[in-house]
């Protein structure tokens, strides 16, 4: 299952909003994108105006239901940028630094000699081991659902891979250590913090911390293939991607959120 949310600009600039380019945009969906996707919305704007929308095979393949473009998808990895909001959002609050030692919210965390700053986390910087490629991160364990502090203590304890601030490898981990420590300063869950702060005031209604178990309206089923031929994705608590991937939401909710970003 996939989700494309392009900017209208990138694309072509050089048009209006009123122009009728959907026969050129159709090809551009039909021809362009990969005929082995399950599902694909491709959703077009330009600042808060919708210009081509447009949903592509099942939204659930077993009982043969069309995708829609409102429906509701796993962001994935797009979590990460709610988290860096938080925390660039306490950071002008005042409650916090991005320079700050993060033993200053984790005290346990077991870091000797070396200080680890918030902003090494958010860029992927700090040298934290990435949780998801050790060998304990096991299709058993992620069935199971681990509080923030569990979760941590699955790499606390992995020496650091370079000395924070001197080089660069993508690390999820570093995204739950910045999830927790947003629970650590508000006194709220990190999902009740996000829909609190950004999806109620912003208005984006279809938006969530994807708990497997709650009846979310149009949520997409997931999949994954073996031997080319689709298969239900195996279950996954989503209190193990956390503060790093745990949120779902529809293209209409992503628009609103971008327009925030860049217009405020």
């Amino acid at each position: 299952m996939a989700l494309l949310c392009l900017g209208f600009s990138v694309l072509f600039p050089q048009l209006s909003p009123a122009q009728d380019h959907t026969n050129q945009l159709d090809s551009l969906v039909n021809d362009g994108l990969p005929n082995n996707a399950s599902g694909t919305v491709l959703y077009l704007t330009k600042g808060d105006q919708v210009l081509y929308q447009k949903a592509l095979g099942k939204a659930n393949l077993e009982l043969d239901v069309d995708l829609q473009v409102d429906h509701v998808f796993r962001l994935g990895s797009v979590s990460k940028q709610f988290t860096a909001c938080a925390i660039l959002k306490l950071a002008e609050e005042g409650k916090l630094s991005l320079q700050d030692d993060i033993r200053q919210y984790i005290p346990d965390f077991p870091i000797k000699d070396q200080m680890i700053a918030i902003e090494a986390l958010l860029t992927h910087t700090a040298g934290v081991k990435n949780y998801t490629g050790l060998a304990s991160f096991t299709d058993e364990l992620k069935r199971k659902d681990l509080s923030p502090a569990a979760l941590i203590n699955l790499f606390k304890n992995e020496p650091l891979e370079y000395e924070p601030g001197t080089n660069y490898k993508y690390s999820n981990s570093g995204y739950i250590l910045l999830g927790y420590i947003i629970e650590k300063i508000t006194g709220q869950t990190y999902a009740t913090y996000i829909e609190e702060t950004f999806f109620k005031p912003l208005g984006m209604k279809h938006s969530y911390f994807d708990h497997p178990v709650n009846l979310i309206k149009g949520r997409v089923s997931g999949y994954s293939q073996r031997n080319g031929r689709y298969q239900n994705a195996h279950y996954l608590s989503m209190t193990l991607p956390y503060a790093a991937g745990s949120l779902a939401s529809t293209p209409g909710d992503i628009q609103i959120w971008y327009h925030a970003l860049y217009h405020g």
